[in-house]
């Protein structure tokens, strides 16, 4: 057989033109070679095809989520590098094996969140604005990186009584860190925001008595006014809670400037000996509750919480009236995991 095949490399199109010749040696079908003026014009098509393919504009990326999330500063100009003098972290939680050059104290998880590169990093944020609602100025804030990319940020003490007592301020459940963390950045102590002088806390004046719907036996409905951690109020109605409601009479002549609620029981028992429905972690196990009505004499307020992030936060609702009670109603609610009661505790009322 004379002939050969002809192709130009990169090009969309082949051109060949075959023979309708027969081979002399084995009668298979042939391939005549191509002529001087089809080579040119082949190759000048090839040509146009790559340089229009070449000119082409690239699709437009898809737009980028967007953020559930406050801005963190430190993801302004994306994901900063790792500062080279600051090594894993090792043993957080014991300051005493920490070795030459790490980062040591007792830690305090706090935040965790999925990185600069995804456009909804706020750990960082999240965990100084934590401190500075507390006024918590003698943490030193920590931002890593665990080994699978993911950030989180928490607040670094130097002895281990002061992270508990932070721990218990905040309501927030410890966890340990394990080897392996990379410090991100590190601040220095938070400088605490400013913040009016506190309005003292009235509640023992204006209650003149609680009562609610239902109640357990051991969780009665003063339990979320009496400013106890292991104490709350816990609906005793079949169900998830809905529709229960806590209400607080107030002392004649009393005039309620506020009110604090919350979401929740933010209550952890230190001990596995205390009494039967104390043991574990009470925001864990009933019902949290993530929409509140505040109802007093004249007026009403819709209060809403997340299980994820509102352990233990106090949310005020003005109230500015001589009212006689000053009714809660269940809502809405976040399934524990024990049980269908929703309980309230930590509640404070505010005035003269």
């Amino acid at each position: 057989m004379n002939g050969k095949r002809f192709g130009i490399a990169g090009a969309a199109v082949v051109l060949a033109v075959a023979a309708c010749s027969k081979d002399k040696s084995n009668d298979a079908p042939g391939i005549r070679p191509l002529t001087t003026a089809e080579t040119t014009a082949a190759k000048a098509t090839a040509t146009a095809v790559n340089t229009v393919a070449a000119l082409a504009p690239a699709p437009a990326p898809p737009p980028p989520p967007a953020s559930p999330y406050p801005p963190d500063p430190d993801c302004a100009n994306g994901r900063p590098a790792l500062d080279p003098r600051l090594g894993p972290v090792r043993h957080l939680e014991e300051i005493d094996k920490c070795g030459p050059g790490d980062v040591c104290g007792y830690f305090l998880l706090m935040a965790t969140a999925s990185g600069c590169q995804d456009g909804g990093d706020s750990a960082g944020a999240y965990a100084k604005r934590k401190l500075e609602e507390r006024s918590i100025t003698d943490a030193q804030l920590v931002v890593f990186i665990d080994r699978h990319g993911r950030r989180g940020a928490g607040a670094m003490f130097k002895d281990d009584d002061r992270k508990q007592e932070v721990n218990k301020l905040l309501g927030l459940k410890t966890a340990g860190i394990f080897p392996g963390l990379t410090v991100w950045r590190t601040y220095p102590a938070v400088t605490a925001t400013p913040q009016p002088p506190a309005e003292p806390d009235q509640t023992t004046k204006a209650l003149k008595t609680a009562r609610a719907s239902t109640n357990l036996r051991d969780n009665a409905p003063d339990g979320a006014f009496d400013n106890q951690d292991n104490t709350a109020w816990c609906e005793a109605k079949a169900g998830d809670g809905t529709g229960e409601w806590l209400e607080a009479e107030i002392e004649p002549g009393f005039t309620v400037s506020a009110v604090d609620v919350t979401g929740g029981w933010a209550y952890e028992s230190p001990t596995a000996a205390e009494i039967r429905h104390d043991r574990g972690d009470m925001w864990e196990l009933s019902n949290v509750v993530t929409k509140l009505k505040v109802e007093w004499d004249g007026g009403s307020e819709i209060v809403t919480f997340e299980r994820a992030t509102d352990r233990g936060v106090r949310k005020r609702v003005a109230v500015n009236a001589a009212t006689k009670t000053i009714r809660f109603t269940i809502e809405r609610v976040s399934r524990g995991n024990a049980g269908d009661n929703a309980c309230l505790a930590g509640f404070k009322i505010y005035g003269k």
